[in-house]
């Protein structure tokens, strides 16, 4: 077994036992290490911080190894799904297949692909991906011939053949900008200058990630302004704006841009999408290109996809616009419109949902206004209004609860603990790291004892919607139940830590692409949409999206989960 020491991690820790930076490095690194289902150990010397992160991932059970697929297997497909797989094989031109929820989507990719190799195996198909996951199930199922992988994956790779190996860091935008006078909090004059330094600071670092994916001209001010004011509201959050330099940032962009042209030690995952654009690199062509979740996609990868095709080749755009809900993370509103305009694709619509029961395609198209059908034979299913009592004492191990915001998710799992179930939130790789990074932070001055009060205050000036609002309060949701920082990390590792046994909570925009028969959506006491005065018209129509994504994870029963009256949440 590989044992791999920490020492590397904590060289640099000051005066105090723990750093936020620290916590920060190697949580993640225990995160990755775990994952491929090797060990830590650390030295006596380390501190305590380390230890419990340490121990409590070495306690865990092991990831699983790699995945195995079951051969692929040709079903009988419905109507919708035939006459898409017939164009794809018999038709000319790109198409776009409009897949609504639980349509079958992943199944007539894979016959698509399985069926057009069979049909002519020189044919050279490219499918780009979001997750590894999707492409490593087509390989497994179909063959290593499938040119399959993340756009991320499939744009670094362009960039190797090119100019060799990078090592990926994603700290290469906020390491160089701390260089920066302007941006680096040493030697701030006043307290309110380390704050305009700060907030300038983590807004240039959103912006030069936003103009990479968006293709914007960062010399072209005009440009760089709209982009700011399209994504205001991921770039600073309203109550911090005060502080924040535009001019400074604007002028700064091209100059941040330019010195990771320049400076190839490294690449962040930004830059495997731009960087071969930016630098005009040829591309691998190929006969066909299918790209999944199409309705995802942003400016830089639909460029990708234009660079990869051959003349006269076509491009078949898989996805649902209704499910668009990544903006915040600079997908394009409007991506899939882009993409059918782009390639002129023919509209092949997959109506006729395989997951949802009748009860559930009828709200849908009530609530949602979405013409989603249910098949003949679905179960009739049911929905139902209950407490969060009633949540608690029915919800077991099989159940999807949903939440919108994390301090929601943590709100019910310690609800469920407090009643004696076992519950964690999934999929959240960076809470884990985010949690602790913050009480660190806090901790740093005024000791554990401190924390929750700072966090309390901090909470107390922020609006009631506020993004940054619901990450301090699930912070604070933590240190308010535990005395001493070794406790509250344990507590946080073990919570965000899935294992088979837990109630796993999580928010919706982690649920997306899973199903399960029976899907509580947690309302609290805010509703489950974001609402604040100062959004987008992209941001509230997103919200809406992911309204529908919710509803829509459930196969037979669905029941909203609002608080009792007099239920304090």
């Amino acid at each position: 077994m590989t044992i791999h020491h920490l020492s590397f991690s904590i060289s640099a820790m000051k005066p105090l036992p723990f750093t936020s930076k620290s916590a920060w490095s190697i949580l993640f690194a225990c995160k990755l290490i775990t994952k491929q289902g090797k060990r830590w150990e650390y030295d006596e010397s380390d501190s305590p911080i380390v230890e419990t992160i340490v121990n409590t991932f070495n306690d865990k059970p092991r990831k699983a190894e790699a995945k195995e697929y079951e051969p692929f297997v040709r079903f009988p497909l419905g109507s919708d799904q035939q006459a898409a797989v017939d164009f794809a094989l018999e038709g000319s031109g790109s198409m776009a297949i409009q897949a609504l929820a639980g349509a079958g989507k992943t199944y007539v990719i894979q016959r698509i692909v399985n069926d057009l190799h069979k049909q002519d195996p020189n044919l050279s198909i490219r499918v780009m991906t979001f997750g590894s996951d999707p492409a490593s199930e087509l390989k497994g199922k179909l063959g290593k011939w499938v040119h399959a992988s993340t756009f991320n994956s499939y744009g670094r790779s362009v960039l190797r053949s090119h100019e060799g190996f990078r090592k990926v860091n994603d700290f290469r935008v906020m390491n160089y900008l701390r260089s920066l006078p302007d941006f680096s909090a040493d030697g701030a004059a006043s307290a309110t200058q380390k704050i305009q330094r700060n907030v300038s600071l983590r807004a240039m670092n959103t912006l030069t990630g936003l103009a990479m994916n968006t293709l914007t001209d960062a010399n072209n001010e005009v440009a760089v302004a709209d982009l700011m004011d399209k994504y205001a509201n991921q770039i600073c959050r309203a109550n911090m704006r005060q502080y924040l330099d535009q001019d400074l940032i604007i002028a700064t962009l091209p100059n941040v841009l330019t010195h990771l042209e320049e400076d190839t030690q490294g690449i962040s995952f930004d830059e495997m999408l731009h960087a071969p654009i930016k630098q005009n690199l040829e591309f691998p062509k190929y006969d066909i290109v299918i790209v999944d979740e199409a309705q995802d996609t942003n400016a830089v990868q639909l460029e990708m996809v234009a660079r990869s095709v051959k003349d006269g080749g076509r491009v078949i755009v898989v996805g649902d616009p209704h499910q668009s809900i990544y903006g915040f993370r600079s997908a394009d509103s409007n991506a899939w419109e882009n993409m059918v305009s782009r390639f002129n694709c023919e509209s092949l619509p997959l109506n006729e949902s395989r997951r949802v029961s009748k009860a559930v395609a009828d709200y849908v198209n009530a609530s949602c206004g979405i013409a989603i059908e249910s098949l003949p034979e679905a179960n009739e299913g049911s929905i139902e209004t209950i407490t969060t009592p009633r949540f608690v004492e029915t919800v077991d191990k099989d159940a999807m609860p949903l939440v919108r915001r994390n301090a929601d998710g943590l709100d019910l799992a310690f609800k469920l603990l407090n009643s004696g179930k076992k519950a964690v939130l999934v999929g959240n790789d960076n809470l884990a790291a985010n949690i602790i990074r913050e009480v660190c932070k806090l901790a740093k001055d005024g000791g554990y004892e401190s924390v929750n009060g700072s966090l309390v205050q901090k909470i107390d000036q922020l609006p009631d919607q506020d993004f940054e609002r619901d990450r301090l309060q699930t912070v604070q949701g933590f240190v308010s139940r535990f005395t001493t920082l070794k406790d509250c990390v344990e507590s946080v590792i073990e919570m965000t830590t899935e294992t088979d046994d837990a109630v796993k909570v999580m928010t919706a925009h982690k649920a997306k692409g899973l199903e399960n028969d029976n899907v509580f959506v947690y309302e609290g006491q805010k509703g489950f949409a974001v609402d604040f005065e100062d959004m987008k018209e992209w941001e509230r129509t997103q919200e809406s999206n992911l309204w529908y994504v919710a509803l829509t994870r459930s196969g037979d029963n669905l029941r909203f989960v609002r608080p009792a009256h007099g239920d304090s949440e």
